[in-house]
Order: C-alpha cells, then sequence, then structure tokens
C-alpha cells in the first residue's frame, strides 16, 4: 500500500513521509525486476525468492541492496553480496 500523507506540517511528519515513500518506490521497482527477471528466465534454475517474492525487502537498505543484486548479473548467479563481495549469511540459513 502507498504510504499515507502527513497528518501535519512538521518537518519530522514531512521526513517519515518522505522516507516512507523512497522505500515504496524502490519496493515496487524491486517487484517489477523481479518479476522480469522469472518471466525471463522461466525454464532455468534460479533463486525461489525471485519466483515467489518471498522474502520482501523489508527497510530502504534492504531494498538497495535487493534491487543492485538485481541488477548485476554475477551477484544473481553466485549470489554475491555487491557491497561486500562476499555471501550473505542469511541466505546461507534459509537454503
Amino acid at each position: 500500500m502507498p504510504p499515507k500523507p502527513p497528518q501535519c506540517i512538521k518537518p519530522g511528519c514531512i521526513i517519515k513521509y518522505l522516507k516512507e515513500t523512497l522505500f515504496f518506490s524502490l519496493l515496487l521497482n524491486y517487484h517489477a525486476r523481479r518479476t522480469e527477471y522469472a518471466e525471463a528466465n522461466r525454464g532455468k534454475e534460479i533463486l525461489e525468492r525471485y519466483r515467489t517474492g518471498e522474502p520482501s525487502p523489508k527497510n530502504i537498505w534492504q531494498a538497495i541492496h535487493a534491487n543492485l543484486k538485481l541488477k548485476c548479473p554475477v551477484c544473481r548467479k553466485y549470489n554475491i553480496d555487491p557491497l561486500l563481495f562476499r555471501e550473505n549469511k542469511h541466505e546461507e540459513s534459509i537454503r
């Protein structure tokens, strides 16, 4: 769901709304790219999270990271973290 408009004109309310809007747009971008990638690789073996969308990013940094991984073909193929160039330990425990 898109974020609700700010209920006040205080800077804190507006900043919170801007953060929620940024996260919402990053999440929409992630799911659009993920769906496009899954459809393009329908017959190939890809990670299940790209087919189902779960687990979905929960905050801005996770959404940025997920979008970077979708953009980088080497990162998708080998499940490499594009920021640290190491495998994500959390994703190993999911497998």
